[in-house]
């Protein structure tokens, strides 16, 4: 892993972020990126045939 990134969090901070994230998702401020790059969302998404709710279940 690339040393820039913080490797010291505690398990009230991973609590926090996590809830962060859980807030963003059940509030539909999210999105899958579907670019160019993410090539393996995209088949992904296709192969399981994920509804928005369905990618928003899997998130959750």
């Amino acid at each position: 892993m690339d040393t820039i990134y913080n490797q010291d969090y505690s398990k009230e901070r991973i609590k926090q972020l996590l809830d962060v994230i859980h807030n963003c998702v059940r509030d539909n401020r999210f999105i899958v990126s579907l670019n160019e790059n993410r090539q393996e969302n995209i088949d992904f998404i296709n192969y399981y045939n994920l509804s928005h709710k369905k990618q928003k279940d899997i998130l959750k």
